[in-house]
């Protein structure tokens, strides 16, 4: 339950932030996402480190989380802060593999960050990211495809999401090109936004509808 509460809270900070215009929403966007992509790999990595998953039972335990802590992470001019997790009880120490090697993955972070939301990730998508400084897959292929499948499960749940509670009353689109170029192959980034009459519970009136990959601006 707490696993499903924290999840829906980030995607509801990704709405968030798509209600804003511009390249500094996109900015914002792709540090939550940033976030997200660590966080989920780093779920993936203690899994296959415990040999079993959140809330599961076994027989033979190699060890118990013992809830986290906040860890600041560096990239490229920002920073952004994870949960890591603690464990007790274990006999190996746990050493993650995407925060020793965040890094050299930090142009490939920003792209993938970027497409989570937009496309989706593929098995390849995330492969090609997650490589050693030396060519080499930093993590088997069953730990990437149950962490695909996951990501592909959030990019469904926020493009089909329902937009019949939206009383809307104006629709219009923007392009996002220069501050994102390096990481979409020099498209723009459209997205699009929807100005809605208030309702209750409503704090703003503009909803993020869409985002896709364009040609041009």
């Amino acid at each position: 339950m707490q696993k499903l509460k924290e999840q829906k809270h980030k995607d509801n900070s990704a709405v968030e932030i798509l209600e804003k215009e511009g390249s500094l929403a996109i900015e914002e966007l792709l540090q939550l996402n940033q976030q997200k992509f660590i966080e989920e790999t780093l779920e993936v990595e203690v899994e296959e480190y415990l040999g079993r998953k959140r809330y599961e039972h076994s027989e033979s335990p190699k060890g118990y989380r013992n809830g986290s802590y906040p860890k600041k992470v560096m990239l490229p001019g920002s920073s952004i802060t994870i949960n890591k997790p603690h464990f007790r009880n274990v006999k190996e120490k746990f050493t993650s593999r995407i925060l020793r090697g965040i890094a050299q993955l930090s142009d490939k972070l920003r792209m993938v960050a970027l497409e989570m939301y937009v496309r989706g990730l593929s098995t390849r998508d995330i492969e090609a990211t997650l490589r050693e400084p030396n060519g080499k897959p930093m993590f088997s292929r069953s730990v990437i495809s149950v962490l695909t499948k996951r990501l592909y499960e959030q990019y469904k749940e926020f493009q089909e999401r329902d937009l019949s509670q939206f009383d809307i009353v104006y629709l219009f689109v923007d392009g996002v090109y220069e501050s994102i170029r390096r990481y979409t192959n020099n498209q723009t980034l459209l997205c699009a936004w929807a100005t809605c009459l208030p309702q209750a519970g409503m704090q703003r009136w503009k909803q993020a509808i869409y985002t896709s990959i364009g040609s041009r601006e």
